[in-house]
């Protein structure tokens, strides 16, 4: 087995994987790349609706906030709301870790 060499905080197979990530990005011809691409499409034309639409509860922040309880005042936090924002905030944790790090 190989020991790894160190490039930049991270090994040269890393740095490899993402170089070949950023070139397959720009051919677009990966059909998991067209996939997402195609589902942030989806993301925007939903969102843009919910916006233009205005009725309450219809955003994707609409929906996160509820789920966690982060409603206005005066209204009753929802059974279970500590262990979900619990479980949210260690998601986001792991998820600024793996995409700036390339990590875990």
């Amino acid at each position: 087995m190989m020991t790894p060499t160190i490039f930049h905080g991270g090994t040269t197979e890393s740095h490899e994987r993402h170089l070949s990530a950023t070139n397959s990005l720009y051919a677009m011809n990966d059909t998991y790349t067209q996939l997402w691409v195609l589902w942030l499409a989806l993301f925007g034309v939903i969102e843009g609706f919910s916006i233009y639409d205005k009725k309450k509860g219809d955003t994707l922040s609409e929906h996160f906030w509820s789920v966690i309880g982060n409603e206005k005042k005066g209204y009753p936090l929802p059974k279970g709301y500590k262990w979900r924002r619990g479980v949210l905030g260690a998601f986001f944790t792991w998820l600024m870790v793996h995409l700036f790090t390339g990590a875990i």
